[in-house]
């Protein structure tokens, strides 16, 4: 039986992290994958903007979109549908297929405006196979890049459950980099869970949102 060591690679790779992993196994009479839930450590932050063990520190800006400003920049956009394996408070683990060809493995730590994140490729027929141990619904959306500067505005429409809401993300250096918004740039969301992916997938649309 082959055994995929695709989430066993994050363990291995970073070994201090709270992280629940998943193990998935495949036979010749084993259509479906079994799943096992293992490893939890504290997770640190280094002084460059990475976790102690390396992962990759995300440092972004939420924004709600009130305006179509954005379209006339904007590049054709890419399809995207994520579901999420594991999400609680401050780690989650998400799989995210692009227009139906590629499909990558992020595990996400910590809250707020820096995060720690580690990305993998896997397979997208593993991606298919790990639908069977999603939690709350999947998240169906269209991404378009935007530049700004020298940093790059993505702006999400969401289709499906969550259709009319737009959101749009700015990835910055480090905390303190100042970025002059654009007009068609809304309220600032960062702060609210309500508008992560993830509790959106187990939550629907945020309450009082008025863009449907």
């Amino acid at each position: 039986m082959r055994e995929s060591g695709v989430l066993a690679g994050i363990v291995l790779m970073a070994p201090d992290i709270e992280v629940h992993a998943i193990l998935w196994k495949r036979g010749p009479k084993r259509k479906l994958p079994r799943f096992k839930v293992f490893a939890r450590m504290p997770v640190g932050t280094g002084d460059r903007g990475e976790t102690s063990f390396g992962m990759a520190q995300e440092i972004e800006r939420k924004f709600l979109v009130k305006s179509d400003g954005w379209r006339e920049e904007a590049d054709e956009g890419t399809r995207i549908e994520q579901f999420y394996l594991f999400v609680a408070e401050n780690r989650t683990c998400r799989v995210r297929i692009k227009d139906g060809e590629t499909a990558r493995l992020t595990v996400k730590t910590g809250t707020g405006i820096a995060r720690g994140e580690y990305e993998i490729d896997i397979p997208t027929s593993d991606a298919e196979a790990l639908r069977v141990a999603r939690i709350g619904a999947a998240i169906e959306k269209t991404r378009y890049r935007v530049p700004l500067g020298k940093l790059t505005v993505e702006v999400d429409v969401f289709s499906g459950a969550l259709e009319k809401l737009v959101l749009a993300e700015i990835e910055i250096p480090t905390v303190d980099h100042e970025v002059v918004l654009p007009d068609y740039l809304g309220r600032e969301v960062m702060g609210d869970p309500a508008y992560t992916n993830a509790r959106m997938a187990l939550d629907g649309r945020p309450h009082g949102d008025t863009s449907s």
